[in-house]
């Protein structure tokens, strides 16, 4: 008999752990970055010009414009449903939100999604 392996829609493996591990680091990082994802979005009217992209800027050397552009159209509804949504996929797929993966899709996802 075959068992499924899908169950109230999540996939069911055996790598995937019914318990919540995230390690201390990778908590505090992410609520750290949840944070600030949220100033951003309160203090988007005025943080937005000097976060946007731009890329006749990035060309003059303000490489953080690549990085920052994705964060820079948000206002607090926006930011707060984003930074939620994050975290909502930290707790259930902690296995596979890993801080260095995070690292990684943010440094080399972020500028390829501007190119």
């Amino acid at each position: 008999m075959l068992n499924p392996r899908f169950h109230s829609g999540f996939i069911i493996g055996s790598h995937m752990s019914t318990e919540f591990r995230m390690p201390l680091l990778d908590k505090t990082v992410y609520t750290v970055f949840g944070v600030a994802l949220l100033l951003v979005s309160v203090y988007h009217e005025s943080l937005n010009p000097y976060l946007n992209f731009n890329s006749e800027l990035i060309l003059q050397g303000q490489y953080w414009r690549a990085f920052t552009g994705h964060m820079a159209h948000l206002n607090l509804k926006h930011g707060l449903m984003n930074v939620l949504g994050f975290w909502t996929c930290c707790y259930f797929f902690n296995d596979v939100y890993k801080l260095r993966h995070f690292f990684v899709w943010w440094l080399v996802g972020t500028p390829l999604l501007s190119a």
